[in-house]
């Protein structure tokens, strides 16, 4: 399998990728900061919205396309790339649901579990 990124420049390919989250009951809000698309043996995944100041990554992939593996490879990157422009990071995992992100991944990835629970209102 080869993976790849993308970062998301054109007004066309934002529109693609809203296009894209709506097709797994998600939404891309803001094209305020970097959007980075996830792709598979040429074919999108997933994709992640990034606040680049702490860095907070928001990934989201597609639960009939990902798999436990995908998921893996995409958080290495971006592991190797928040580790060398920020010196670390944080990322946010669902944790309920049909979800790709075990206990067992996030701590293969070295990601230590923070005891906090995250509310919007």
């Amino acid at each position: 399998m080869k993976y790849a990124t993308k970062v998301i420049k054109t007004k066309e390919e934002y529109e693609s990728l809203q296009d894209f989250a709506k097709t797994f009951a998600h939404e891309v809000v803001t094209d305020s900061f970097p959007l980075i698309e996830f792709v598979k043996d040429g074919k999108r995944f997933g994709y992640a919205q990034v606040i680049t100041s702490m860095p907070i990554v928001f990934p989201a992939y597609h639960p009939d396309l990902t798999t436990g593996r995908d998921v893996y490879e995409m958080g290495c990157r971006f592991i190797g790339w928040g580790d060398l422009q920020f010196g670390g990071g944080f990322t946010t995992v669902p944790t309920t649901g049909d979800t790709k992100f075990t206990h067992e991944i996030m701590t293969k990835l070295g990601f230590k579990r923070m005891g906090l629970e995250l509310y919007e209102r």
